[in-house]
């Protein structure tokens, strides 16, 4: 598993984003998100990158069996999530 995202919950500005999300992306595949303005896109983006804005109420993110929380940003840059 490449990416796996369960039940991921973000805020921002004191104003719930994304609410229960989940996704898993293997390796060797390719994916896009679409969809209207507002719905999250963005906003998943920069949870990934480690923004400061974005706060993680529920959830978590593993990207190559690692927990995201636990990485700062550069780290996280340095595993290639840029």
């Amino acid at each position: 598993m490449l990416l796996s995202i369960q039940g991921l919950s973000v805020w921002r500005d004191q104003k719930p984003i994304i609410t229960d999300l989940s996704l898993e992306i293997l390796s060797g595949t390719v994916h896009a998100l679409i969809g209207p303005n507002g719905s999250g896109k963005s906003t998943l983006a920069y949870t990934l990158l480690g923004h400061p804005d974005y706060e993680v109420q529920a959830g978590f993110m593993k990207y190559k069996d690692q927990n995201l929380a636990d990485l700062a940003i550069h780290a996280r840059a340095q595993q290639g999530i840029f």
